[in-house]
């Protein structure tokens, strides 16, 4: 009788465990959450906003630390290597940013990929003080690397302005 009690109890406690087990792998939001409680997509919003900040400062070296080693962006009609990038925003006196937001902004979680989109919105001005604001859309892809999310790709496209 004693047998048929354990094993009552060990299909019960295998039911139970299966179906959380089942519940969470069917849920993305718990699925993706590590074991900080954060899931991956607040993961990857909270790496946007601390580069985008990078970005407005010019501070390529703190940029660069989100960048896998063979990261690329395409920007302003130009592909470009991490190197070129951080050598571009380091030796060039760049557009001073009054104001940097993104919008629009969604997450799809691809496991060790995740890939962002959304809207951009730069208010500039030249080192000579012309208007270089500009706006458009945005892609990002970004990988797990040894625990880790790093920007693999980035792409950015104007919106075209139209002609009358």
């Amino acid at each position: 009788m004693k047998t048929i009690k354990n094993l009552t109890l060990l299909i019960a406690f295998t039911l139970t465990v299966s179906t959380v087990a089942f519940a969470q792998a069917s849920n993305p939001a718990i699925a993706a959450t590590g074991s900080s409680g954060v899931t991956v997509t607040e993961e990857i919003l909270r790496l946007e906003r601390e580069y985008d900040q990078a970005y407005k400062l010019a501070a390529a070296e703190k940029m660069k630390r989100f960048h896998t080693d063979d990261f690329t962006i395409t920007i302003r009609g130009r592909s470009l290597s991490a190197a070129e990038f951080v050598a571009q925003q380091t030796n060039q006196p760049g557009d001073v940013i009054e104001s940097l937001t993104m919008s629009d902004t969604k997450v799809r979680d691809y496991g060790d990929t995740a890939v962002t989109t959304g809207r951009w919105k730069r208010v500039s001005k030249s080192a000579t003080g012309q208007d270089t604001s500009a706006e458009g859309f945005f892609t990002r892809v970004w990988v797990k690397r040894n625990n880790k999310w790093l920007m693999a790709v980035a792409h950015y496209s104007p919106v075209a302005k139209l002609v009358n």
